[in-house]
């Protein structure tokens, strides 16, 4: 049995103990090879419902051009079918024969991001997706693309997928656009890194709300120091500028106050020195007539939301 390193072991132990007694909700503890003493990759997973922990095998299995798999309610109401592939892999219940394993955890999200004309709801996507992937990366997807044809049913999950000997890799699944920054953003990434044109902004206009890539630098030869941006948070700040007697600086940075960041995590998001954080904060106290950051916050919260 693989042993966890002592920070893991002791987030383990610890957890139990201060978990609140009225919460009910699915939960992952996983660990990557780096983690582990021996190099294995661990999944657990913990379930609020009663489906998951049926212990249940699925054989292995070949199939015919017109066979489907059927997409049932709990009730047994039959609500669409999936094509089947040429062979499915065996499951036990969690885990298929390739060692490879998938937890989740359901972070709900905004519920208006959920499609409720989409066919595959996540315990099914989780099914599927075991029965056609090998490894963790395949797994991402082939559930991006059986979300792609036959639509999402869930509202936000939080996929835990590990396989051996490979890794972990976490996959969130929000919405419509999940497919999208799965498989097309790291395809755009990938470019604009290759190509010498990262001293250049990446702007993506594909989504609902645009996003903006700037390039920081690059950390190591694996690792790359990338700021995001999304549109929303520039239409914030310039709420802000225009209904407080602040300057567009101290707009960005009193945003930044009234999303609960420190001031080092604001001069890492803006490019400024701590120091020079503090400055602007020195400056926008009196100009609100507060003397203090949550009282900023407050007045920032409150145009926002007027707005």
């Amino acid at each position: 049995m693989s042993l966890l390193r002592n920070t893991l072991l002791g987030l383990a132990l610890v957890a139990p103990v201060c978990w609140p007694l009225a919460t009910a909700a699915c939960t992952n503890f996983i660990a990557s090879k780096s983690a582990t003493v021996d190099g294995s990759v661990i999944v657990t997973y913990t379930c609020d419902g009663e489906f998951h922990p049926q212990l249940t095998y699925t054989p292995a299995a070949d199939h015919g051009p017109d066979d489907y798999f059927e997409i049932k309610t709990w009730g047994g109401e039959v609500r669409g079918q999936v094509k089947q592939p040429a062979h499915t892999y065996a499951v036990v219940r969690l885990m298929n024969e390739h060692q490879l394993t998938i937890g989740e955890t359901t972070t709900t999200g905004r519920e208006e991001l959920a499609n409720p004309d989409g066919l595959i709801h996540y315990w099914h996507l989780m099914q599927l997706t075991l029965q056609r992937a090998r490894t963790a990366r395949e797994a991402i997807k082939v559930m991006g693309d059986l979300v792609a044809e036959y639509g999402y049913n869930s509202t936000a999950e939080s996929f835990m997928i590990g396989d051996h000997p490979s890794d972990i890799y976490c996959a969130e699944n929000a919405g419509a656009n999940g497919y999208w920054l799965t498989e097309q953003l790291p395809k755009l990434l990938n470019q604009w890194l290759a190509d010498n044109s990262r001293a250049k902004d990446l702007t993506i206009n594909d989504l609902e709300r645009p996003l903006t890539f700037q390039y920081f630098k690059q950390s190591n030869t694996q690792e790359h120091l990338i700021r995001l941006t999304g549109s929303s948070q520039t239409q914030d700040a310039t709420v802000l500028e225009t209904s407080l007697p602040i300057t567009k600086r101290e707009s960005e940075v009193l945003f930044w106050v009234a999303q609960g960041k420190t001031n080092r995590e604001i001069a890492t998001i803006l490019s400024l020195s701590h120091r020079t954080i503090n400055k602007h904060l020195e400056q926008i106290f009196p100009k609100l007539n507060v003397d203090n950051r949550t009282s900023a916050a407050t007045a920032a919260i409150k145009a926002l939301s007027e707005a």
